[in-house]
């Protein structure tokens, strides 16, 4: 709503309030981080709750994962569940692939539907690790449609991906490029699926990657 000529006397005082919503959710966030680092865990986890509640949304994602790895509380996938959807509902971008992941695992068909479209999104920015799990929901049909065309387009896709990985003055000859880039691929849809956000999918990349003799590339 626009300001009107009272609420201008006043400051419009809406706009300041929810700045500082946010700024008081990102202090507790920080405080969060304070406490676990002396031990205070009931305080860290009081603070997070916090911050979460007050909607910034990377704490929501934190007290995801605090409870999908049962971290100083009990593990309990419903509210672990409940926080990560709330994050990516709320713009949360930087762990939105291990968390589309997580409710590839444990959400209903319609999150499993919303976690695909997330990971088509990642994909379509040439993540790898989302390219290679795209790869397995079109063959499997987990928030997807089963489709065989799509598959071999993830799988062609991320293929191209892992090229952009390789230094080329180090590779002679591009065929012996292309069946490294199926391998790295093939080994990567062969380790554990997309299995919750205990599994660090880019570490794995990186490890297979390296293991392939591909420079590690930030």
């Amino acid at each position: 709503m626009l300001c009107t000529s009272s609420s201008l006397l006043s400051g419009c005082n809406s706009i300041p309030e929810a700045h500082d919503d946010f700024d008081a959710a990102k202090e507790k966030f920080t405080q969060y981080k304070e406490y676990l680092k002396v031990g205070e865990t009931e305080l860290a986890i009081a603070a997070l709750e916090q911050a979460a509640d007050e909607g910034l949304s990377a704490a929501q994602a934190e007290l995801g994962e605090v409870y999908a790895q049962g971290l100083y509380v009990d593990r309990n996938l419903d509210l672990a569940k409940h926080w990560f959807l709330k994050s990516v509902r709320n713009n949360e971008r930087e762990r939105l692939h291990e968390i589309s992941c997580f409710l590839l695992d444990y959400g209903d068909a319609s999150e499993q539907r919303e976690a695909a479209r997330y990971l088509t999104d990642l994909a379509e920015a040439n993540k790898l690790d989302s390219q290679v799990v795209m790869i397995k929901l079109f063959d499997l049909g987990i928030g997807v449609k089963a489709d065989s065309i799509q598959r071999e387009r993830w799988r062609n896709r991320a293929i191209t991906t892992v090229r952009r990985h390789l230094d080329p003055v180090a590779v002679a000859h591009r065929d012996a490029t292309r069946r490294r880039n199926v391998d790295i691929v093939d080994q990567l849809l062969a380790s554990p699926g997309c299995a919750s956000v205990l599994d660090r999918r880019s570490a794995r990349t990186r490890y297979v990657i390296r293991q392939m003799g591909v420079p590690d590339r930030p």
